[in-house]
């Protein structure tokens, strides 16, 4: 297992996160609540508050995730190509914030919502906020 494998697995779990709550669609959402009516909300609701908040968080953590290991694949090569730099010695020195640093960003956009309730399909102030 190489650097490279391990980045490209991260990539891959975060990826999957992201892509099966987007999957999801409106599945989760909670199946007694009643909706604006100009905002047309199609599809089969199943869920509850809990699972409506549950495919926010996945799908934010997933994505910025994602997005973030992309970043750090991009300073991996940076070090390997441009630096030359030994792959012990990014394995000791650097991989480790080629992971903490993803895990890192993508939770302080992931976890914030639950504490101001913006996972659930709301209207505030006549403005639809983050949704399932």
């Amino acid at each position: 297992s190489t650097i490279y494998h391990r980045l490209m697995f991260a990539i891959s779990c975060a990826d999957i996160l992201g892509s099966v709550a987007m999957g999801l669609t409106t599945w989760p959402m909670p199946k007694d609540e009643i909706f604006d009516p100009s905002f047309f909300w199609e599809g089969t609701r199943l869920g509850n508050i809990q699972t409506c908040e549950a495919q926010g968080f996945f799908f934010v953590f997933g994505t910025f995730t994602m997005f973030a290991y992309n970043g750090m694949l991009c300073v991996y090569y940076t070090c390997a190509i441009a630096f030359k730099m030994e792959e012990q010695k990014i394995k000791k020195r650097v991989e480790p914030w080629l992971h903490i640093i993803p895990l890192a960003f993508a939770l302080s956009y992931a976890v914030p919502p639950f504490f101001t309730k913006m996972y659930n399909a709301t209207i505030h102030e006549g403005k639809i906020v983050l949704f399932c």
